[in-house]
Parts: C-alpha cells; structure tokens; sequence
C-alpha cells in the first residue's frame, strides 16, 4: 500500500513537472514570435478633395 501510493506521487510529482517546463516553453515561444519585428512598407493614400466628400467630412466633424 505504501509503495503504491509512492509510485502514485512520483507520477505525480513527474506530471506536474512536465507541465511546468512545457508551460514554459509556450510562454518563451510566444514571446519571442510577441516581439518579432515585422517589416511593412506604408501606402499612400491619396486624399479626395472633390466636393462630395468635403461636405461628408464637414457633416461628420459638426455631428
């Protein structure tokens, strides 16, 4: 009985372990893909002057 409860907590005890280092590698793992760099060439927009989209916009500021 004594050396079965024994094994039953260095199952255990090895569960939990394998649990705690592989929470760790998930966590370092994320972080690094977290505060990878990524390069991204901005666009250009070109903005509209027409008439319609003037007074849209003035429409949106003043409501």
């Amino acid at each position: 009985m004594r050396r079965t409860l024994k094994w039953i907590g260095y199952g255990l005890g090895g569960l939990l372990t394998l649990l705690f280092i592989t929470g760790i590698a998930v966590y370092g793992l994320s972080e690094a893909r977290f505060r990878r760099n990524y390069i991204v060439t901005p666009e250009v927009v070109p903005a509209r002057t027409d008439a319609a989209t003037m007074a849209r916009g003035e429409h949106l500021v003043e409501a």
